[in-house]
């Protein structure tokens, strides 16, 4: 029985005794234009032949096309079908026969003849192409190298040495003296120098894959990577930029590359960044190479900033990094006072063999490796840093644990498919504190929880929290990996005390929650709100990165009061001034020459926003000040400001004020107005006065200005402001509130009686001043109390900021007051608005005050004389009068 061993047949002729389908076939093969061989197929006698016929005709067709016989290797049968018009035989050949038999003819020979010659002619074409690699000067090809580079990077590549490359036997390439030149800016230091590189490449891995290198030579290279003052990195390349197109991700893995031996020798790499000096790195040598058991064994010396560095590693088997099996690590490397070991598994996931790391960081002085990063802490005693990265169920666990000194902290993150859970905790807030020069802050633990998910286009949070003692924050929300994903953000905060966190801070409750979103470049918070004590505080806020940065928001409240913290201030302010004492620090700081300075005032940032705020506040409290139905505005539009408020006092009056500035050019014009009429202020929190014995206070301003600094804004003043104070009880106490020696010595000098009594009674007092072109020029003043009687004239420059005020104090009759009560009856304020003095006695000797006593020109006297009052109440209707404009007939 002959073999077939041909697939694809095709028939040739057809011939048949009857018309009637044949009980079984035989077959012959043509194998050449004039040899046909009979082939029998293989018989079967248990098996009968099978056929499935659709036939509306039967025609003896000299031509039918066959694609061909089937075999099938279970059965020993040969199938196929045969198409002539509108018929279809579907056949299987079973049995040995001597019937009518089909010619058939095989294309395989053709195919094979076909292919005989295209392998010749390659063989040919591959051996042409190694010869010319093997016996031609690729040497030549330099100039072409350094110029496609040269393009490519925008920058000078040069290779002044050897440069030869090779083919066979093995790929290789040997470059001596390459340099890169530098950006323009950075000077004529090359970016890149290397003096030699050698490597040698198996040329069957090439092929068949994974690339193997043979040796590898590298010596003598220095690179400096180098930042301007702009914030431009020479290692930026910008010649021939394309636009960045997506890279769709490969659907297999990259194929590793190994390396037999590898040799380096004196790299040295240099950071240099303005006002930093420079910090280098030299690895003086790092050997590679596989030892008898298949491993890479690396070893390495060098240093960082002059501190030592010695290293060695291995890594095997060597045939696992081909096949993906499991790979063994360790790395030792001691760097200046830093031990680092690690050790671990990849793992292999076809051997159920799981990835373990385990790494530690020791150094005996943390402060110490901290100054070699160039990192300054309060930080001090040994370091011991221990992670581990295992499996459990299936998943990656962290564990990381860190000492440093007193302070422990633990970490642990443990991945769930796509989200990770992680908790961790420091063992003492006020330690880690005072190590980053942060005082106050409790004794306590610090513990963070949650959950991250990282999904395809945003991360989500559950659930994150942060607690300190009974103060939780928690966070949840979803966080877009792009701007095209939107981000919205659940935050809430609950504390029992607000002196658990901060030792300064009032013991009152504070509870928060806020939404917001974010989304392309605006960031909203939808809602927010805030409650302390018994204060609220609610709201929402958008912010639009665009150009001009777009802020608006509107917040409300019922109850502010901010009592408690202006408390705590106070004290905190006299533990520092004790502080201060005991350290013995009596040196004043220099004086300013000017109140008002020369600098340029920033209007330029006014041009880089728009704000629209509202706010309205039922009550505000603080202390002895208590305000109702405070409302205020600001607006911010292309550089125009505009500040809007007003309110009542609870013990009657109101007030109102208005502030626009408006940019042009270099400067700005400024315009505020003010009306201030029958407040009743305390300046000090224990008050005992009834509400009647405070005296009411008023206030009227209308000043405006343009210029380009606060100096020029005071020197082109033009207005008027009036200050005028009521009949009442004014606490003696309330000159220390303004906390200026000046000011005290004014008040003494003025008033003897402020030191033995706790009130004085003040009848009225008028304060009145012009300014035109800067000089400000007192039109009226007038302090009246029952016991003394004070007016004033003279005035300020706010072009020079000199002081020339003089002060006439009489006693008033029939109060039992002795004639030689007061040193002299006059006093003057002179000097400059920086270094204010006193003229006190009779000799003229001057008594000098603090260079920081004033803030702003006439403020000085409002602030002053509202704590004294005049005479009788003729002379104070005078003095409001003549203050007002009206003329007043002299007595």
């Amino acid at each position: 029985m002959a073999s077939w061993g041909y697939k694809s047949l095709a028939i040739r002729t057809i011939a048949a005794e009857s018309p009637s389908l044949p009980s079984s076939l035989c077959a012959h093969a043509r194998l050449g234009p004039r040899k046909d061989v009979p082939i029998e197929v293989p018989a079967r006698p248990d098996k009968v032949m099978a056929a499935t016929i659709n036939l509306r005709r039967l025609v003896t067709d000299p031509f039918i096309g066959i694609p061909g016989f089937n075999y099938c290797s279970r059965c020993g049968h040969y199938t196929s079908k045969l198409h002539s018009g509108s018929i279809a035989f579907s056949f299987a050949l079973v049995r040995q026969c001597k019937e009518p038999f089909l010619f058939l003819f095989s294309r395989n020979f053709l195919v094979a003849r076909l292919l005989t010659r295209i392998g010749i002619a390659l063989a040919v074409i591959l051996v042409a192409l190694g010869l010319y690699l093997n016996f031609a000067d690729l040497g030549s090809y330099r100039s072409d190298v350094e110029k496609a580079v040269s393009a490519a990077t925008g920058r000078e590549f040069r290779i002044a040495g050897d440069f030869k490359p090779q083919v066979f036997p093995a790929p290789a390439l040997v470059v001596e003296d390459i340099t890169l030149a530098n950006a323009v800016w950075a000077g004529d230091t090359p970016f890149v120098s290397i003096g030699h590189l050698s490597v040698t490449v198996d040329l069957w891995s090439l092929v068949a894959g994974p690339v193997r290198i043979r040796t590898f030579h590298l010596r003598d290279v220095d690179i400096l990577l180098q930042e301007n003052e702009a914030g431009d990195a020479n290692w930026l390349m910008t010649a021939n930029q394309q636009p960045s197109v997506p890279i769709e991700a490969a659907d297999h893995e990259t194929e590793p590359v190994i390396v037999n031996f590898a040799e380096l020798r004196d790299i040295k790499i240099t950071r240099r960044r303005p006002g930093f000096d420079d910090r280098v790195a030299v690895l003086a040598s790092l050997d590679l190479q596989t030892n008898d058991d298949n491993f890479l064994v690396a070893q390495g010396q060098g240093e960082i900033d002059e501190h030592e560095l010695n290293l060695s590693a291995t890594l095997g088997p060597v045939e696992h990094i081909a096949s993906g099996g499991d790979l063994e690590y360790w790395l030792s490397a001691e760097l200046g006072v830093a031990d680092i070991k690690i050790k671990g598994h990849s793992g292999d996931r076809s051997t159920a063999v799981a990835p373990q790391l385990e790494a530690l960081l020791t150094s005996g002085d943390v402060s110490a490796l901290l100054k070699m990063f160039e990192l300054s802490s309060e930080l001090s005693g040994a370091l011991r840093v221990e992670s581990t990265l295992a499996e459990e169920d299936g998943e990656p666990v962290l564990q990381v644990q860190v000492n440093v000194g007193d302070i422990n902290a633990e970490v642990s993150a443990k991945r769930n498919q796509n989200r990770i859970d992680f908790d961790a905790t420091i063992s003492s807030l006020r330690q880690a504190g005072e190590a980053l020069q942060v005082t106050g802050l409790p004794d306590a633990a610090l513990v963070l929880a949650g959950g991250v998910s990282n999904n395809r286009d945003s991360y989500e949070l559950h659930d994150v929290s942060v607690g300190i003692q009974s103060v939780e924050a928690k966070i949840s929300g979803i966080i877009g990996k792009s701007q095209a994903v939107a981000s919205s953000i659940d935050v809430s905060l609950s504390a029992p005390s607000l002196q658990e966190l901060h030792n300064e801070l009032p013991a009152i409750p504070l509870a928060a929650t806020a939404t917001a979103t974010l989304s392309g470049d605006e960031v909203a918070v939808e809602y927010f709100e805030i409650t302390f004590g018994n204060s609220d505080v609610s709201g929402e806020v958008t912010v639009q990165f665009s150009e001009p940065i777009a802020v608006t928001g509107a917040v409300q409240s019922k109850l502010l009061d901010i009592s408690a913290f202006s408390d705590n201030a106070e004290n905190a302010g006299d533990d520092v001034s004790a502080a201060e004492t005991d350290a013995g620090t009596d040196t004043e700081p220099p004086a300013a020459e000017w109140v008002f300075r020369e600098e340029p005032l920033p209007f330029e940032f006014l041009s880089a926003a728009a704000v629209d705020l509202e706010v309205a506040i039922g009550v505000f409290q603080q202390g002895p000040i208590h305000l109702e139905g405070l409302e205020m505005s600001l607006q911010l539009d292309d550089g125009n400001l505009a500040v809007q408020g007003d309110f009542d006092v609870a013990a009657g009056g109101s007030a109102s004020a208005k502030l626009t500035l408006a940019v042009q050019n270099d400067g700005a014009d400024l315009e505020i107005i003010a009306e201030v009429s029958d407040l009743r202020l305390g300046l000090v929190q224990d008050d005992t006065r009834e509400l009647s014995q405070i005296p009411p206070i008023g206030l009227e301003v209308d000043v405006r200005s343009s210029g380009g600094s606060a100096r020029a804004l005071a020197a082109n003043a033009n207005g008027s402001a009036i200050f005028t104070q009521g009949a009442g009880q004014v606490d003696n106490s309330a000159s220390g509130f303004f906390s200026t020696d000046i000011v005290s010595q004014l008040f003494g000098a003025l008033n003897p009686f402020s030191e033995k009594e706790p009130y004085s009674n003040w009848e009225c007092t008028v304060f009145a001043l012009d300014i035109n072109s800067g000089v400000a020029e007192i039109s009226s003043m007038l302090a009246q109390s029952e016991k003394v009687t004070i007016v004033g004239e003279g005035g300020i420059d706010l072009n020079t900021e000199e002081l020339n005020i003089s002060f006439n104090t009489k006693q008033r009759q029939g109060v039992g007051i002795s004639a030689d009560m007061f040193v002299t009856p006059f006093i003057q304020l002179a000097g400059t608005m920086a270094a204010p003095r006193l003229g006190l006695d009779k000799k003229g000797v001057l008594l000098s005050g603090s260079a920081a006593v004033m803030t702003a020109g006439a403020s000085f006297f409002v602030k002053g004389m509202a704590d004294r009052a005049s005479g009788t109440s003729d002379r104070c209707a005078a003095a409001l009068a003549i203050a007002h404009g009206q003329e007043v007939e002299a007595q």
